[in-house]
């Protein structure tokens, strides 16, 4: 899989992660004040992450940002990963995002490994 990036700059920093790029009717999953997600009305698919206030994450004291890792881990059930998918992966700048599955298939969380180069990769191309 390979999702879209894209970061809207301040006012509104929100980072948005698009898994499907078709034009879909969705709801909307409010996780937490930072966190929603959009799934496909129809087949129940993840659509789109957003995370608003990307930057202030570690300012905020925000618990599924662990500074040391540099990760932001968000688990929608309390449920050990079986697997995962991995929605982007950035080899140069080792940024990751994956999907963490149950052992059916089911998405119960994601990942984004090392937010600081993700988000630098970001604002270093929204500023060309």
């Amino acid at each position: 899989m390979n999702a879209v990036i894209d970061y809207k700059g301040y006012p509104d920093d929100t980072l948005t992660i698009s898994l499907n790029r078709q034009n879909v009717n969705v709801f909307t999953y409010y996780y937490d004040d930072f966190i929603t997600l959009q799934y496909d009305k129809r087949s129940g698919g993840l659509v789109n992450i957003n995370i608003e206030g990307i930057t202030l994450l570690h300012d905020k004291d925000y618990n599924g940002y662990d500074e040391s890792a540099d990760t932001i881990t968000c688990k929608l059930f309390d449920v050990e990963p079986a697997g995962c998918d991995f929605a982007y992966r950035d080899v140069e700048d080792k940024a990751l995002i994956s999907l963490d599955r149950d052992e059916n298939g089911n998405l119960i969380g994601f990942e984004i490994v090392n937010v600081t180069k993700l988000m630098s990769g970001l604002l270093e191309s929204s500023e060309r």
